[in-house]
């Protein structure tokens, strides 16, 4: 595999977590939530797998702060998504009028909450922070070496995933 094609990988990626990102900031719907979360989630074993190449390859990683303020994104949300999928579970059974209006007040505080941190946020300084590490990385990393790295880091996916 190519090192343009990781890169182009992160980008479609991105693409997408920008995306939902600019949604969001218009208006924090439920579903619009969810989608930012998985692009997210798509996201991030392709920046862990860029990642572990760098680490072998310079011995340390400066894409893990990226790495980090992506995650934390994926994390802000968890609270709000959890209380939204809460309020749809509770509001299928009748009786539980009062406790699905009790979420969807604290859903409303969430999202004040949140609204005021997403204003923050950077996605695209962490989309070209990646990308711009990424590249130094491949620079010169012929596609041999590149695809060492992809046979490791799947190899030692499966063993983990064997063992959970």
């Amino acid at each position: 595999m190519e090192a343009v094609y990781l890169l182009e990988i992160i980008d479609k990626s991105f693409e997408r977590v920008e995306s939902h990102y600019r949604a969001l900031l218009s208006e924090l719907e439920e579903a619009e939530i969810h989608d930012f979360r998985v692009a997210i989630r798509k996201t991030m074993p392709i920046v862990e797998l860029a990642m572990d190449i760098e680490e072998e390859s310079l011995g340390e990683s400066g894409l893990r702060e990226s790495y980090s303020r992506l995650k934390s994104y994926f994390k802000d949300f968890s609270d709000l998504r959890d209380i939204q999928v809460q309020t749809i579970s509770v509001s299928a059974y009748k009786g539980l009028e009062g406790h699905a209006e009790e979420l969807k007040l604290e859903e409303e505080k969430l999202k004040d909450s949140i609204r005021q941190k997403i204003e923050l946020w950077s996605v695209e300084e962490v989309r070209s922070s990646l990308e711009s590490g990424l590249e130094s990385i491949f620079e010169g990393m012929d596609s041999a070496e590149l695809s060492r790295h992809y046979k490791r880091r799947a190899e030692a996916l499966r063993t983990v995933s064997y063992t959970h």
